[in-house]
């Protein structure tokens, strides 16, 4: 087997801190702090601990203390990870480092290579013809007799592994990811899965975090990547110093080598919570986003639709309105419970839509005083005592007035419900939060347990991905982070800047509305 070829060209032009992956702008999510290393580079790979790279005269050299240190070869591309230290030589040939040395790799010719993944081996030859080596060859391999590379299916000109997955990257510069990989598997799947956005190289580190530079040398991140979700959710743009040519991650330090060879050192510091917030014309006591739709109510009791750039009437008055997969519900100042439904009545603007209310609450309990329609096509509320109450999708949501709703009494006691994909969020009258797992369409009651979750809240809101918003009693807003199907519960409570003091929040979309304590409202991209 014999994969001849030449160095992948990465240029950049031009320093921008937001970056355009296809038709999509990316927004900011993480700083860079950055410090200059001595030195100057092509190629950097970091991993276990150490950093290395191939110089402007094609040495390959390791990091140790503050200069670059000869690893007595020249070469193209350099890689050190779990599988140990490996590289191509000028003439496409692969080497392993062994003690102290570099020992040929028979047969082999590649122009990159990779030794992110689990004690396994990859890389690509001048072709874009994909190879792999599974963990046993890897650690066994002294230069004795063939070593037994596997094709993978597929053609890419960079290819990068970790935990969670491959990322690599073809001469389209279009992103795939391969999952079932493994030491014992290093081919995986044969199923390539397309990820949007356009990059000219992809580096996998070894936590498993994704980061990449596009053909303008903008580096950007994948978020939230975990063992749940291995394609993670979207690419975040990072103010890098300079516009890079390569980048690779290992223990919480991006190694960046700039378009013109200088290299940088670069913390990676979250800023996920300092929120860029606009304005929205009018003024509101509650808020409710879902589904592509905002709605509200106003300080007159009105409930109200966003529309353009103003808020139009629903023709009611009422005290809480809930937007989700489930529809349009509301509570009236009565706390009446209310659906919307399609007819004649009102204008083409909405649609052709009517209120109609649920006959035969008041049978149930005391009427609802919130209500959320986030749920998967089901709804839940709470009354004044706060006791618990839940509508079953299917055949329970449609409903269109004419009999008794069925509603469903949930064990516990919540001022404040909310439901999402992963389960459902609530906080009682003490400000404790509590999540219930279990929950679906035709069973909206769950599990009778509560789990209950540290901290504090006035009120919480889940999005239909899952998301997790709330405001304390002082008006700070909160993100719950690390949410997921895996981990329903996510991980930790995330305060968030730039949002005025708030007594209500909702999220959909990528986009958190805020209402904030004297009314004003705001929108503002996560």
């Amino acid at each position: 087997m014999r994969f001849v070829g030449s160095l992948i060209n990465m240029e950049g032009r031009g320093c921008v801190l937001c970056l355009l992956v296809g038709c999509l702008l990316v927004s900011v999510a993480e700083a860079l702090q950055c410090r200059a290393v001595p030195g100057s580079l092509k190629q950097i790979d970091a991993g276990a601990g150490r950093v290395c790279g191939v110089d402007n005269a094609d040495n390959l050299v390791s990091y140790q203390g503050n200069s670059w240190v000869s690893l007595a070869m020249k070469g193209k591309h350099v890689s050190v990870g779990p599988a140990g230290l490996w590289s191509v030589s000028l003439a496409s040939l692969v080497f392993k480092w062994l003690r102290g040395r570099w020992i040929p790799v028979q047969p082999g010719s590649l122009i990159q290579i990779d030794a992110g993944g689990d004690k396994f081996v990859v890389g690509v030859n001048a072709a874009n013809s994909i190879f792999c080596l599974n963990s046993g060859p890897v650690l066994q391999y002294a230069g004795q007799g063939n070593i037994p590379w596997i094709p993978v299916v597929g053609s890419l000109k960079y290819y990068s592994c970790g935990p969670f997955g491959c990322w690599g990257v073809n001469r389209l510069d279009q992103i795939f990811v391969k999952l079932d990989v493994s030491g014992d598997s290093c081919r995986g799947s044969d199923r390539w899965y397309p990820i949007q956005g356009s990059l000219s190289l992809v580096e996998v580190g070894s936590d498993g975090s994704v980061y990449g530079v596009n053909r303008n040398g903008v580096v950007f991140k994948r978020l939230g990547i975990d063992a749940c979700n291995p394609f993670g959710s979207r690419w975040w743009a990072l103010r890098a110093a300079g516009v890079a040519r390569h980048v690779s991650y290992d223990r919480g330090i991006l190694w960046v080598v700039c378009k013109d060879g200088r290299v940088q050192r670069c913390q990676v510091l979250s800023v996920a919570g300092a929120l860029q917030c606009r304005a929205v014309p009018g003024s509101l006591k509650q808020i409710d986003a879902g589904a592509g739709r905002v709605c509200g109510v106003d300080n007159a009791d009105n409930l109200v639709i966003y529309q353009g750039n103003s808020w139009v009437s629903l023709a009611m008055k009422g005290k809480h309105v809930s937007v989700g997969p489930a529809g349009l519900w509301s509570v009236s100042v009565a706390s009446l419970v209310f659906k919307w439904l399609r007819g004649r009545t009102l204008s083409l603007s909405f649609q052709g839509c009517s209120i109609a209310q649920l006959v035969g609450f008041s049978a149930v309990a005391d009427r609802l005083v919130q209500v959320d329609a986030g749920g998967d096509v089901f709804v839940a509320g709470v009354n004044a005592a706060h006791s618990i109450y839940c509508l079953n999708g299917r055949p329970g949501l449609p409903h269109a007035g004419q009999s008794t709703a069925p509603w469903l009494q949930v064990p516990g006691r919540l001022k404040y419900y909310s439901c999402g994909p992963f389960g459902c969020w609530g906080v009682n009258s003490a400000g404790r939060i509590q999540v219930k797992l279990g929950i679906r369409e035709q069973n909206c009651k769950g599990s009778d347990r509560w789990y209950p979750i540290q901290g504090s809240l006035s009120m919480v809101e889940v999005g239909s991905d899952g998301s997790v918003y709330g405001v304390n009693r002082n008006g700070v807003v909160f993100n719950r982070v690390g949410v997921n199907a895996c981990n329903p519960f996510g991980r930790q409570w995330k305060p968030l800047k730039g949002v005025c003091l708030s007594q209500h929040v909702s999220y959909d979309n990528d986009v958190l509305w805020v209402v904030c304590k004297n009314g004003s409202i705001q929108t503002c991209k996560v």
